[in-house]
């Protein structure tokens, strides 16, 4: 049986805040039924598109369940509506935090200095994170670090 990699955000924290973006323009401050956030991020039907959206969201801490629905979390209305450039690059550090495996690799990679070439590989041997999806994480890990202002081009 094929081992499934441990979760991890499917698209970066740029993207992902264009979608919190898009359900807030949809439904402002209220919670958010699945069917009304897949027509906001322009879906006619749930889907596993959809689905993965919604996870990066939740990976991020942008969005959170709310009786049954969503909503949109304090620290994604911090970052749409940061007043300050200041508080808008605290609050994106704060989002790129939240994923487990992205705090474990802050963690880890900040006190070198500099993020190994060799990612993927370290993400498959101590990170859980499968030989199919290794690249990947490693790749939504970089960019969401870069618009975060976490990382320097490089890295």
């Amino acid at each position: 049986m094929k081992k499934r990699s441990r979760g991890f955000p499917r698209f970066n924290l740029e993207n992902t805040l264009k979608f919190a973006k898009l359900i807030r323009s949809y439904s402002g401050d209220s919670d958010i039924e699945k069917d009304l956030i897949t027509k906001a991020l322009g879906y006619k039907k749930y889907s596993g598109a959809v689905g993965n959206k919604i996870a990066s969201l939740k990976h991020f801490g942008l969005l959170e369940r709310s009786s049954g629905n969503y909503k949109l979390t304090q620290l994604s209305k911090r970052i749409i509506d940061s007043m300050s450039e200041k508080d808008f690059q605290s609050a994106l550090r704060t989002a790129f935090l939240q994923p487990e495996l992205f705090a474990e690799l802050f963690n880890k990679y900040s006190s070198e200095g500099a993020i190994p070439d060799n990612l993927p590989e370290i993400l498959n041997a101590y990170h859980e994170i499968s030989d199919n999806s290794s690249e990947y994480a490693s790749r939504i890990f970089i960019e969401s670090a870069l618009f975060a202002n976490i990382i320097h081009k490089n890295k």
